[in-house]
């Protein structure tokens, strides 16, 4: 009789354990997945420009962060300076830009800051649209959406 009681508390607590555990683990896959989820572009635009209008596209790419309440931050990514990374954030959206295939051609994408928080549809393609507006005052330039 005590042998066959030891025995049932031993799978209870085995029981128990595994299903403590088969919680632990689901919830950190949850944080996992919050954690690692890959970034795909929301929207991309593609500019392409001459090498000579870079500062007047950099002005532009920088009012319009001001005005849309994003960081930037622009650099070079070779010591010779003719590619350059952008990078804008603000708390729901990101926005990366960089010409290191062609030094004429710009590829220019919006990502969800947390793809758990996903911002709206409707911000994306305002964000987009206020974007191809500001930069199409550049001379030389050519935007399109693939």
């Amino acid at each position: 009789m005590f042998e066959s009681n030891r025995i049932k508390t031993t799978v209870v607590a085995i029981i128990v354990v595994i299903a403590l555990l088969g919680t632990a683990v689901t919830q950190s896959i949850k944080v996992w997945k919050e954690r690692t989820a890959t970034l795909y572009p929301r929207r991309t635009l593609v500019v392409v420009i001459e090498t000579s209008q870079n500062e007047a596209f950099f002005e532009r790419l920088t009012e319009f962060a001001e005005v849309n309440e994003f960081k930037i931050h622009i650099g070079q990514t070779t010591p010779e300076g003719g590619t350059f990374n952008v990078n804008m954030s603000r708390k729901d959206v990101m926005i990366i830009a960089n010409n290191v295939f062609d030094q004429n051609t710009f590829d220019i994408a919006f990502y969800d800051k947390n793809p758990a928080r996903p911002a709206s549809q409707q911000t994306i393609d305002d964000l987009l649209n206020d974007l191809k507006k500001l930069l199409s005052e550049v001379s030389n330039l050519e935007i399109s959406e693939p």
